[in-house]
């Protein structure tokens, strides 16, 4: 079985007012855990300002990405094909970033993404419980190996289906499968680094400590806290 690890280096978080810069992606074999093809291409097509502290964040120069670029269609054609031959999309953060800004942009270029199944690895992998990190390069610590290259797409890449394959296929299948609900905190100023080390992450408007998560994952999670479930998010 194949699946195409993916990742997207951008001008910007705003998919409305930002580009994609660079395209990193790997046909992955399943069953022997190794990469059959890579793809790294630059988009010159952006139009989008880059600010100095995303070249400097993902480690690209603008001018470079023109120099090396290729037409965004181009891109968005090879990218394609290699989609069309996976059974599964794997991206870290693939849910709340890669796959809207993606589908925007083929939108914009007048075109159809492939309907896959996307599995997220920031989300649908059955991690340790007391593992709060979800950042990649943090991940890919506590799971014994490093990214030399972290926010370039193709490394991330690798790093991302390298995490991906520390766990059993079908049981990631079946995480994925099930809903994603909200688990809020029910904790006093006193306790909040209760949640704050099991992952949750701060909402400032609606003053609750939260954290998206599988439905399947809830019961392996060891909460030394209590709360309730949003199954809305």
């Amino acid at each position: 079985m194949l699946v195409l690890g993916l990742d997207l280096e951008t001008s910007g978080l705003d998919k409305n007012e930002c580009d994609i810069l660079e395209f990193g992606a790997a046909l992955w074999n399943v069953e022997e855990k190794r990469p059959v093809y890579l793809f790294s291409k630059f988009n010159r097509d952006f139009k989008s300002e880059v600010p100095p502290e995303i070249e400097k964040l993902i480690g690209l120069r603008a001018a470079e990405v023109r120099t090396w670029g290729k037409p965004l269609n181009e891109c968005l054609k090879e990218l394609t094909e290699l989609m069309e031959k996976a059974d599964y999309i794997v991206a870290h953060n693939g849910t709340g970033f890669d796959k809207p800004f993606l589908e925007h942009t083929y939108k914009s270029a007048g075109l159809k993404m492939p309907e896959k199944i996307w599995i997220d690895t920031q989300i649908d992998l059955p991690f340790p419980d007391g593992m709060g990190t979800r950042k990649l390069s943090y991940l890919a610590a506590e799971h014994g190996f490093i990214n030399p290259f972290p926010h370039r797409a193709i490394t991330d890449v690798l790093t991302t289906l390298k995490l991906f394959a520390m766990y059993d296929f079908n049981t990631v299948i079946e995480v994925a499968s099930t809903p994603l609900v909200q688990v809020v905190a029910e904790v006093s100023y006193d306790e909040r680094h209760k949640p704050r080390q099991a992952g949750f992450r701060w909402d400032s408007q609606r003053k609750f400590w939260y954290l998206d998560i599988r439905k399947a994952l809830i019961p392996a999670r060891d909460f030394n806290f209590d709360y309730h479930i949003n199954d809305n998010g």
